[in-house]
């Protein structure tokens, strides 16, 4: 289900998902490999963690995870191929928690944790063969209000990273004043590693554009990037300024031209997740092979 609320002096929006028959039975195992992206409020608490995990469930009760992140928060360094580790448990009911010991992933240690239906695919929700995966909110005091999801790792391969994709994004300025933000809708391609999309921005506190007439139909704005395998961990790959081959992603937004430092986890060939890891700014969102789209990740521009 899609939910916004209707209150004269409140605004938010957001989607419910299926956790199968009644009653349920979930446990630790309904958790497997997975990408996890976890998004900061607009207005208060302006972060955002990107990373992969593989678990081992063989205590049902209390399983355990490693895996490698990136997290972006105000005023803190970045966490660059953060190498994490944790637990968590999962009630009957599907709800749990996740503990990061703290100082692995900046200020990120204590989160939610809801299970969705196995059969339920949250790139695509009328799919039934998706694997499930789990919403997530962050419960630590310092960044409470951040949510996120985790969605199935099932193919890390780069050669699996081709073909037509649709992007979407919302970008905040970490040191920038309230009300700046900016939205981005693209699609393209990728061949032979490059990835270009073309697409349209709203920025109508002209953040980035030069004028709000960028938001015309008319403009066409361009994100073009070649992302650099990390072999130390695949399924995590880079573009960045400070790669041996300097690599950030180019946008293009009529007629500036920017460079964005962003790290790139692929939960399969169909869809991965990008998040800009600048010390001024943020943004995390979905690049989804165009058979599909993510309903719940946003790119955030402010």
């Amino acid at each position: 289900m899609r939910i916004v609320a209707v209150d004269p002096t409140t605004v938010a929006v957001g989607s419910a998902f299926g956790q199968g028959p009644i009653p349920t039975n979930f446990s630790t195992i309904g958790l497997g490999a997975s990408v996890f992206s976890i998004l900061g409020n607009l207005h208060s608490n302006k972060f955002g963690v990107l990373g992969q995990f593989t678990t081992n469930t063989s205590n049902p009760s209390s399983a355990t995870l490693t895996g490698v992140a990136d997290d972006n928060e105000l005023g803190n360094t970045p966490a660059s191929a953060a190498a994490i580790s944790g637990k968590y448990a999962v009630a009957a009911s599907g709800y749990g928690n996740m503990t990061i010991p703290a100082g692995q992933l900046g200020n990120v240690s204590q989160l939610g944790l809801y299970l969705t239906d196995p059969n339920l695919n949250l790139n695509d929700p009328n799919n039934t063969s998706g694997g499930g995966g789990a919403l997530l909110l962050d419960l630590d005091a310092n960044l409470a209000g951040g949510t996120g999801f985790g969605t199935p790792q099932t193919d890390t391969s780069t050669t699996s990273f081709i073909g037509s994709y649709a992007a979407g994004w919302q970008y905040v300025d970490l040191t920038g004043a309230y009300g700046c933000e900016v939205d981005m809708a693209a699609r393209g391609t990728v061949t032979g590693g490059t990835m270009s999309l073309t697409g349209l921005v709203s920025d109508p506190f002209v953040v980035l554009a030069s004028s709000t007439t960028t938001q015309a139909d008319t403009f066409i704005d361009t994100f073009i990037g070649t992302p650099l395998p990390d072999t130390n961990h695949p399924g995590r790959s880079t573009m960045l300024a400070a790669n041996t081959t300097p690599n950030p992603l180019t946008v293009t937004i009529t007629p500036k031209t920017f460079n964005y430092d962003v790290v790139v986890y692929q939960a399969s060939g169909g869809q991965l997740f990008w998040l800009d890891v600048d010390t001024s700014d943020v943004f995390l969102g979905p690049r989804a092979a165009e058979f599909g789209w993510h309903p719940l990740s946003e790119k955030k521009a402010r």
